[in-house]
């Protein structure tokens, strides 16, 4: 069988003092690399630390999502979470089901297939598709200045200031509910819920930037929402 013309015979070393090694030569170490490795190194966990200390040892989040995937002593109250047979439940049921909640207004539990769009609303939502919005790490913000025409005073600087708040826009929705109080507000995550007189702006971004998108049992750091153009008519 002829020889391919592309496969050369190896050639024989008949002088043993020419043959060479072939285990790999030890490269020298490159004594630059490593400062400059151990520098940066330096850096990044400084920074960790830095970072820590000037919020009080919570971590920043780039993404706009709360800092705590648990229930703050002092930040709302924590509430009991829904169970059946002994296991937290949050079954989705066909929607005009009516589902029995422990708290009012509800914080977890069973709900209706689709959630409500988030934004502002001067309506009354179904407590069914707002407990799968608290599901997916919304932030419900339920309210109850009345339905006279003083209401007004209350719910028009409520909304602007809701919708100039970002954290409102990627994660809260608005309900007027008479379920609470008359003259208060309630915002509720998954298993949270904090109710307060008036519009207090202070306590709302301490909610909000404790909890938002991280107390739903679906996602780990939850799934925002987008307020459709319609919702800011309403």
């Amino acid at each position: 069988m002829p020889r391919s013309k592309h496969r050369k015979r190896p050639q024989r070393n008949n002088n043993p003092a020419r043959i060479t090694s072939n285990r790999p030569k030890k490269n020298k170490p490159n004594y630059l690399y490593i400062a400059a490795s151990a520098i940066i190194a330096f850096l990044v966990i400084a920074g960790f630390v830095v970072g820590d200390c000037n919020t009080g040892g919570r971590p920043q989040n780039p993404e706009g999502v709360g800092y705590s995937d648990k229930h703050i002593k002092g930040i709302g109250q924590k509430q009991e979470i829904m169970e059946i047979d002994g296991k937290p439940t949050a079954r989705h049921v066909d929607d005009g089901v009516k589902v029995n909640y422990n708290t009012t207004p509800p914080t977890s539990g069973d709900h209706w297939n689709r959630p409500e769009d988030c934004g502002w609303t001067s309506d009354r939502r179904r407590d069914e598709r707002l407990v799968h919005n608290l599901e997916h790490g919304h932030i419900v913000v339920n309210y109850n200045f009345g339905t006279d025409s003083s209401a007004d005073d209350y719910e028009i600087p409520l909304r602007q200031y809701l919708e100039s708040y970002d954290m409102f826009n990627y994660w809260g929705v608005a309900n007027w509910t008479d379920n609470i109080p008359l003259g208060t507000m309630s915002l509720t995550a998954w298993g949270v819920m904090d109710t307060f007189q008036g519009i207090q702006e202070e306590r709302i971004e301490e909610f909000f930037k404790a909890y938002a998108g991280r107390l739903g049992p679906e996602f780990p750091y939850g799934l925002p929402c987008s307020m459709p153009t319609s919702n800011m008519a309403k």
